[in-house]
């Protein structure tokens, strides 16, 4: 088993009772097929990745994003040691306080691309 960190947190903001509300980490290494209670959006920053989403298989590339939902089943694998990934997580309460109605027009989730405009105004944000 490795003993390297997964994920690098970036951001954090925790709710009253200690758990994380909302956090933006850049994934460090393949995770193992898992779901969780939370949203997941992630973005390839740079590289190339193998999303695996509910049985589904996508190819990812810099500038493609994806969000997955409350126990969908998924995995990334990086293609590449130097592949970057952003993975911004978001509780309940986050999504009904603030993005309900966007995300509302998706119940399964959806996999999407960034052109470089969006990508570059992207990246100044995490800067």
């Amino acid at each position: 088993m490795s003993t390297e960190k997964i994920q690098e947190v970036i951001i954090d903001i925790p709710k009253s009772n200690g758990k994380s509300e909302f956090s933006v980490c850049e994934m460090m290494e393949d995770n193992k097929i898992h779901r969780h209670n939370c949203y997941e959006l992630e973005m390839v920053i740079d590289g190339e990745a193998t999303l695996h989403l509910n049985g589904n298989h996508f190819r990812m590339k810099k500038g493609d994003f994806w969000l997955t939902i409350p126990n969908n089943l998924h995995q990334l694998e990086k293609n590449a040691d130097e592949t970057k990934v952003i993975c911004i997580k978001f509780g309940e309460s986050f999504l009904l306080e603030k993005m309900y109605n966007l995300l509302g027009m998706y119940p399964d989730g959806f996999v999407g691309k960034f052109g470089k405009t969006e990508l570059d105004a992207f990246l100044v944000m995490l800067d």
